[in-house]
C-alpha cells in the first residue's frame, strides 16, 4: 500500500531517515561576499566540486533550511522530499550552464550586489536577487544572477541553489 499523504512530522521524518543529523552549515562562509568570492574563484577554475560545497546539501536542508521554511507549516506546507526536488532542478541546470559558459573563465568580478531586503525565518535568514557585477572585456559592466538565494544560519552563508539567469 502507497500512502501518498502522510502527516508532516512523518513526511520529515522518513525525508531525515538514514541522513545524519547536522546542526550548522558545512563549509559556508563567514559573509555573503566572502561566499560570493569563493563562488567566483572556483568558476573561474572549473572547479564544480568548490562550487557545490558552497551550496546547501541534503543534510543542512532536511535539518536546518526546511524545519525553518514556510514550506513546513501550513497554509504554505509542502512535504519536504517534494520541496528540495522543487530546489534541485533549477540547481543543478543553472550550476551545469554557468559552468559550461563562464566555467574556467576569467569573470572580471567588480563587486557583490544584493539589492533584495532579507527575509528572516527564525534563526534562518535568506536573502534573494544577489548577483555580481562583471567587467566585459570591452569595458562595460554588466549585472548578472549567477546563483540563487544566499542563506545565512548562525553566522555561516550558503547559496540555497545554484540557479541561474542562464
Amino acid at each position: 500500500i502507497v500512502d501518498s499523504i502522510l502527516p508532516a512530522d512523518e513526511a520529515l521524518r522518513r525525508f531525515r531517515e538514514g541522513r545524519p543529523a547536522t546542526t550548522a552549515l558545512r563549509n559556508g562562509a563567514p559573509s555573503h561576499a566572502e561566499l560570493v568570492r569563493r563562488w567566483v574563484a572556483a568558476l573561474e577554475k572549473s572547479d564544480s566540486s568548490a562550487l557545490l560545497q558552497l551550496s546547501i546539501d541534503r543534510d543542512e536542508f532536511a535539518w536546518i533550511i526546511y524545519p525553518l521554511s514556510p514550506n513546513a507549516v501550513p497554509p504554505f506546507y509542502s512535504p519536504p522530499a517534494f520541496a528540495w526536488d522543487l530546489l534541485q532542478h533549477p540547481s543543478r541546470q543553472g550550476h551545469r550552464r554557468t559552468l559550461d559558459r563562464l566555467g574556467g573563465t576569467p569573470l572580471g568580478f567588480v563587486k557583490f550586489v544584493c539589492p533584495g531586503s532579507v527575509r528572516k525565518f527564525k534563526d534562518l535568514s535568506v536573502w534573494q536577487d544577489c548577483g555580481i557585477i562583471r567587467r566585459l572585456g570591452s569595458g562595460d559592466t554588466i549585472t548578472q544572477t549567477l546563483f540563487g538565494p544566499i542563506v545565512e544560519y548562525r553566522g555561516q552563508f550558503k547559496f540555497l541553489t545554484l540557479s541561474s539567469d542562464f
